[in-house]
């Protein structure tokens, strides 16, 4: 594929976003509403005890 093939889709891509670009707004905006719905979930634990497996002795 030529570098001004690849040139042209972004020449494309970029006159249509610009043209609908409240909907590509919205999107974004409803895509990171939805993939930030789940750090509810998320919980963190940063316990050494968790770093090693249960068959290994720790040296304090």
């Amino acid at each position: 594929m030529k570098v001004t093939k690849i040139n042209d889709w972004f020449e494309k891509f970029g006159r249509f976003e610009i043209k609908h670009r409240w909907g590509f707004i919205i999107g974004l905006l409803i895509i990171t509403v939805v993939c930030s719905l789940g750090l509810t979930r998320l919980k963190l634990d940063n316990g050494e005890e968790d770093w090693f497996d249960d068959w290994e002795t720790t040296k304090v």
